[in-house]
């Protein structure tokens, strides 16, 4: 009876642990909509996703972003090359920041932790100006290499 009752004790932690951690994918969106916020600084974001499958994520998990098409958009969140250069880009891999002159920043998971990052000179070609907690995200566009990417820092929603 007294190793019934340790089993059970032990099935309940357990299960009381993984139904409290979060789903990475709500995690992640969350994140970006609070980016993507403070970025606009507005309360409804009219966003246009390029490319990217999020779209289903953050139509469950965002109450502030309204997916619409590019051209109404205020800001466009790509996972690939977009043809709009008028609009700011929120790029969701290293490889589309670096190729995009409009992408102000990327926001991407590296070794299982999101990582963002900000360009000084996009942000301000779209007088873009972020809250003063996003300043260790933001750097020149001439240090964004292979190296100094593999060194940005992760982030968490509770860090901003």
């Amino acid at each position: 009876m007294k190793t019934l009752k340790i089993l059970l004790a032990f099935i309940l932690v357990i299960s009381f642990k993984a139904l409290s951690q979060e789903d990475p994918i709500q995690v992640e969106v969350r994140l970006l909509e609070k980016v993507l916020s403070d970025i606009t600084q507005k309360q409804l974001i009219y966003v246009c996703i390029y490319g990217s499958e999020k779209i289903q994520y953050i139509q469950k998990y965002c109450t502030k972003i309204h997916i619409t098409n590019c051209e109404k958009a205020d800001i466009i969140i790509a996972d690939k090359e977009v043809p709009y250069n008028d609009k700011p880009v929120v790029a969701l891999n290293e490889e589309i920041l670096k190729k995009l002159k409009n992408a102000i920043g990327g926001l991407y998971w590296k070794k299982g932790r999101p990582q963002l990052i900000f360009l000084e000179d996009r942000l301000k070609k779209f007088d873009i100006q972020l809250p003063s907690e996003y300043n260790r995200f933001i750097i020149k566009s001439e240090n964004l290499s292979q190296k100094f990417i593999y060194n940005t820092n992760a982030i968490t929603i509770a860090e901003i």
